[in-house]
């Protein structure tokens, strides 16, 4: 989110002030900046893939324990599956840190932009 926000702030600066002044490095910068914000966002998808498969395998695994021991009858196991189960599904499925300003930050930074480039067009 961070590579995504800067390429949206160097695109912005591109746009603004060297692409009315120099028309061909504007472009070619802007061309750079699309790269990078496509691939930041490519990243930040298969990063969330990633924690997703992540809780789909460990939720898996913890319902054959837990399958294996009712077969067995052992309570025990059964239980201590169940809880890792539990804790497994309370995580997010998507990766969100626990401080939330950078996601502001962030945000803000983007509406900001969407406001400049919406009152160009």
């Amino acid at each position: 989110m961070i590579n995504l926000f800067v390429n949206l702030v160097f695109l912005f600066i591109t746009l603004q002030f060297i692409l009315p002044n120099f028309f061909l490095w504007g472009i070619a910068i802007s061309i750079l900046m699309g790269f990078g914000i496509v691939f930041s966002i490519l990243n930040v998808s298969l990063f969330i893939l990633w924690q997703q498969s992540w809780k789909d395998y460990w939720q898996n695994k913890h319902l054959e324990v837990m399958a294996l021991a009712e077969r067995e009858a052992n309570h025990d196991l059964f239980n201590r599956a169940m809880i890792f189960k539990d804790y497994i599904e309370s995580q997010p499925d998507i990766p969100i840190p626990g401080n939330l300003t950078l996601y502001a930050v962030v945000y803000s930074g983007i509406q900001f932009l969407l406001l400049w480039i919406f009152s160009v067009i």
